[in-house]
């Protein structure tokens, strides 16, 4: 009855595993796991059945039993291969002369071999089993030569697995030594307490040890490819802003060409300043000081202002400074302030910068004194929205932080919020 709940208990856990990972992508290492669940699934249900049918009477019982039990034995000899060649195999792809040009894997490969084929000979030779004349197992005279390859299989994996502790990680080593200690004790329990099969339960759990191991590793994968991912699309989203920064800049210049030579010759100067001392920044996905922010705009405000004849102010109004935002985020807002804002009056206008200190973060104020995004073309407002949209999802994806856009008629205000995390 012991030995029925053992593979019951087995049989629950191997399924409850192969559920698990079945919809998991197969890669090699996973792969080599799966097949080590499977088989250990179809020995403990040969046990299953050995142990349900032991002591039935009749010829065809006892055939059944021997048949199962040879089985079962196999399987977990494939079983023991399969994790054996699962701790060996890297995360990529080896192939078996890989395995087997190493030495010690060779002999283990061996061991098995033999353990399977004096398995396979065991009907004739009842050397490690037979049943008996009422149908109940009774050991041959070399049943702990089995248990014994296993054991010197799973003692000789524990200098493997700490040759190559380099590619497993610290954390997957000593998950490994465990599980090697967990299989050591069931076999040797099994030696000693000769009537209890503690084996197939030892390796069910070390399984379980190393299904653990492949659901952390894909959630980390998950992770960085998520991390990855979001790097990517920031990335793709700072694209968007810099070369239309740059077109803005150069018509800017290209206004002042025809009507003052000398302006525009020091708006080409400071466009080039701008360019060598923030092209680093400008691809780059980091965040970056406040002020350093503020010089992006102070660049930019200076080519604006380069044309006299559309006259505007720009003032600022900085509760704090120390925090940080993702480069070009500032810029672009004042950016659409200036052309969308107040240069569509007549007489110019005013962009105000502010800082504030509030319970929910830092707040960046643009605000301008505009006729507010109902006087701009169709055109003009898809421009303005695709600038603020990118804005708002750099600064949501990284640093938390919301945008929040309010225009009337009297003007535009654009509202950044900084979660405090976000300062120095």
């Amino acid at each position: 009855m012991l030995n029925l709940s053992l593979s019951c208990f087995s049989l629950a856990l191997i399924l409850t595993l192969i559920i698990s990972l079945a919809n998991r992508s197969m890669r090699k290492k996973r792969f080599l796991l799966m097949v080590a669940l499977w088989c250990q699934l179809a020995g403990v249900t040969c046990d299953v059945a050995v142990e349900a049918l032991s002591g039935m009477p009749g010829p065809f019982i006892r055939m059944a039993l021997e048949v199962l039990t040879m089985t079962a034995a196999n399987f977990g000899i494939v079983t023991g291969v399969a994790i054996m060649v699962y701790i060996h195999t890297d995360s990529h792809a080896m192939r078996v002369g890989e395995h087997l040009s190493d030495p010690l894997i060779s002999f283990l490969f061996a061991i098995n071999v033999i353990n399977m084929g004096l398995l396979l000979s065991n009907p004739i030779t009842h050397l490690y089993y037979h049943y008996g004349a009422d149908n109940t197992y009774v050991r041959g005279p070399c049943r702990t030569l089995y248990s014994v390859l296993l054991l010197v299989q799973a003692t000789l994996m524990i200098p493997v697995v700490l040759r190559l502790r380099h590619r497993h990680g610290t954390m997957t080593t000593v998950r490994l030594l465990l599980c090697g200690l967990l299989v050591i004790s069931g076999i040797v329990a099994e030696m000693v307490f000769a009537q209890v099969k503690t084996t197939v339960p030892a390796v069910s759990l070390t399984l379980v040890l190393l299904s653990v191991g492949v659901q952390t590793r894909l959630e980390e994968d998950l992770a960085q490819t998520r991390a990855e991912l979001a790097e990517s699309r920031v990335r793709l989203l700072s694209g968007q802003i810099h070369p239309h920064f740059i077109f803005n800049s150069l018509s800017a210049i290209k206004a002042l060409v025809s009507e003052d030579v000398e302006l525009a010759e020091q708006a080409i100067q400071d466009f080039s300043d701008y360019l060598r001392s923030h092209l680093d920044v400008m691809s780059s996905s980091r965040l970056v000081p406040f002020a350093e922010e503020m010089g992006h705009v102070s660049h930019y405000v200076s080519l604006e202002m380069a044309d006299p004849s559309r006259p505007m102010q720009v003032t600022y109004d900085f509760e704090t400074e120390d925090f940080m935002v993702p480069p070009l985020t500032v810029q672009p807002l004042v950016e659409n302030a200036i052309r969308h804002g107040v240069r569509m009056r007549e007489n110019g206008g005013t962009v105000e910068v502010r800082t504030r200190l509030a319970d929910s973060g830092i707040l960046v104020i643009v605000r301008d004194d505009g006729k507010g995004v109902s006087s701009v073309t169709e055109r003009q407002e898809h421009r303005r929205k695709v600038g603020i949209d990118n804005v708002r999802e750099r600064i949501e994806r990284q640093c938390s932080g919301s945008l929040e856009v309010a225009s009337t008629p009297q003007g535009t205000t654009v509202t950044l919020t900084i979660p405090r995390g976000g300062d120095l």
